[in-house]
């Protein structure tokens, strides 16, 4: 038969703090480990095709861009009057702007009207003749292989001008950055996920 003897008391609150300890880290860890796992699935409850990350985009998602900024002229503010495939401009063509000026198509914005090249900054070296915008491109042959195609809505060379022109890993064309990417919106993410 096998005698307990108790233990003395140092030791008996020792074994109490030490067993209070690991339950409460053990806790700790539990807690942890299912928070880094929420953050590492970004299931979405009830995500809409025309929201990012389950919030809903208030003036819609537009191609090539994801959420609009605005749906109508209405939604943009008087510096930037014009709606624009979801995006505020200030201007849309030259009639928008001043007399010696013109509607620049990568910012939307106008500038002192170009006759030469050389009126042109580095990144959108080009003077449209048509338009007297300075671009980065007027076709596709103006543009490098690591960037092939002459984005008709900017008028800057591009890996991509549509979602057609994307692969599968990166599928969906943003037009602005001029680039393939996996989403813009929601709605381009398997099905509860976003």
């Amino acid at each position: 038969m096998t005698t307990r003897l108790p233990l003395p008391a140092a030791h008996s609150s020792s074994l109490l703090w030490l067993s209070r300890t690991k339950a409460f880290f053990l806790g700790a860890i539990a807690v942890a480990g299912a928070a880094v796992l929420v953050a590492a699935c970004s299931k979405a409850a009830d995500s809409g095709a025309c929201s990012i990350n389950g919030v809903p985009c208030t003036h819609g998602c537009f191609p090539g861009i994801g959420c609009g900024d605005c749906a109508t002229n209405t939604d943009c503010s008087p510096n930037q009057p014009f709606c624009t495939s979801g995006v505020c401009v200030a201007c849309r063509t030259a009639t928008d702007c001043a007399v010696g000026q013109a509607c620049f198509p990568a910012d939307g914005q106008c500038h002192t009207a170009c006759t030469s090249n050389a009126q042109c900054p580095g990144d959108a070296p080009v003077c449209d003749p048509t338009t007297k915008a300075c671009v980065g491109c007027l076709a596709n042959t103006s543009c490098s292989p690591a960037q092939p195609i002459c984005d008709t809505l900017t008028a800057q060379c591009s890996q991509c001008a549509t979602n057609t022109d994307c692969s599968a890993a990166a599928p969906i064309c943003n037009v602005f950055e001029g680039r393939c990417v996996q989403c813009l919106s929601d709605g381009d993410c398997a099905a509860g996920y976003y």
